[in-house]
């Protein structure tokens, strides 16, 4: 009797603790998913602005584009494989 009370606890200790590592890998998978692409969209509209006004503000502006891209690059490069193996 004593056994099947520990076989029991174990499965309904694997079994919420599975459910928390799924939550907390949605948690992980809705944070990085939205980072990435406020980090993705925020990046583009800075560098739209900076190509519009780009003669009067900053006149090397090539630049300032490869380093955003660099940066989006890289946040991509980061962010999709946590997305990926958060599942």
């Amino acid at each position: 009797m004593k056994l099947l009370q520990v076989a029991n606890e174990k499965v309904n200790n694997s079994t919420a603790f599975h459910l928390f590592s799924s939550y907390r890998n949605f948690m992980l998978f809705s944070i990085f998913s939205n980072l990435f692409f406020y980090v993705h969209s925020s990046i583009w509209i800075f560098s739209s602005h900076f190509e519009m006004n780009a003669v009067i503000l900053f006149p090397k502006h090539s630049r300032l584009q490869c380093f955003l891209f660099l940066v989006d690059a890289i946040s991509s490069l980061l962010v999709k494989p946590m997305l990926c193996f958060s599942y």
